[in-house]
């Protein structure tokens, strides 16, 4: 929270709002809800997470360190194989893709950082430039050069008429699929289940066993279930569909978790701090270019470095 608010914040009685208050990222009314009292831990306590905290700010502080060292060495001339080898990076060689992140073949490129950082920056720079070192969300760093550009070209029908095909097919049936989906949960009425439902029209249902929010743990639960289940309400029926298919769930109960360990708690915190972070950033961002509208000339800086 920006020092503007919490200074605020910190001095309102409960439950009365306070004044407009401007900061840089715009106008706020605040109104505290809940007063904790401050509380004393030991250190046997809080040792697992001041080491968790420690660890990741030395990281951090390492990868700043080393993102500088590489920018000045390829600004001086040298190739991303010398920077790398130099720094202890490792190096991936992509002979081509697209801007989904795909290769000639529609298989999706491997790389070690989420390629939608990468791909997008690959599309901005120009052919045999060399970006700088960009970080991704995730603390990562990468920087990458554009050997070659292919002008996209429309491939001749007989070339791409059966996968089209395919494609197409594919649609309706998720299309199917969804509307079978938004069918069956309609026809659960409160105090149903959706077992029972299912059953009836032949389906059968899974009761996989409880899970958590984090996508990828389970793999019985799909990832586009978890955050409409997690919002949902006990008997509640949600459906989603991805990549793989639809959908329905009903939500029996939602279970607190009667120890949570400390490295889950230290996790947790860092996901919640690395989030509210980049949202702050985010919300400085838009604020400033509101306010300071910019043009990038990006041939002219090209041209220059």
């Amino acid at each position: 929270m920006p020092t503007s608010l919490a200074d605020v914040a910190f001095d309102l009685p409960l439950d009365k709002p306070s004044e407009p208050i401007k900061s840089s990222l715009g106008w706020h009314i605040l109104r505290v809800v809940k007063i904790e009292a401050p509380v004393s831990q030991s250190f046997d306590q809080v040792k697992s997470k001041l080491e968790a905290e420690l660890t990741h700010q030395e990281a951090v502080d390492r990868i700043y360190k080393v993102a500088n060292k590489v920018d000045d060495a390829l600004a001086a001339g040298a190739s991303i194989t010398d920077a790398a080898a130099k720094f202890g990076l490792t190096t991936t060689s992509v002979a081509a893709v697209d801007v989904s992140g795909q290769d000639p073949e529609g298989k999706p490129v491997a790389l070690p950082v989420p390629s939608r950082d990468v791909v997008k920056l690959g599309f901005a720079t120009g052919e045999g430039q060399t970006g700088r070192v960009t970080e991704t969300p995730e603390g990562a760093i990468f920087a990458l050069r554009t050997d070659k550009i292919i002008p996209s070209v429309v491939k001749p029908l007989d070339e791409v008429k059966e996968k089209a095909v395919g494609l197409w097919q594919d649609d309706k049936r998720k299309e199917m699929a969804s509307r079978q989906a938004e069918a069956l949960a309609a026809t659960v009425k409160p105090g149903t289940r959706l077992a029972v439902i299912a059953a009836e029209k032949g389906l059968k249902a899974n009761s996989p066993a409880p899970f958590t929010r984090r996508a990828g743990q389970d793999a019985s639960v799909p990832a586009a279930l978890l955050g409409k289940l997690f919002s949902a309400k006990p008997g509640e029926v949600v459906t989603a569909s991805d990549a793989t298919g639809s959908y329905v769930a009903q939500l029996d109960e939602v279970k607190i978790p009667e120890d949570v360990s400390q490295t889950v708690t230290a996790d947790l915190s860092r996901e919640l701090d690395s989030d509210q972070r980049a949202d702050l950033a985010e919300e400085f961002t838009q604020a400033l270019r509101a306010r300071i509208p910019v043009d990038i000339h990006r041939e002219v800086v090209d041209r220059l470095y």
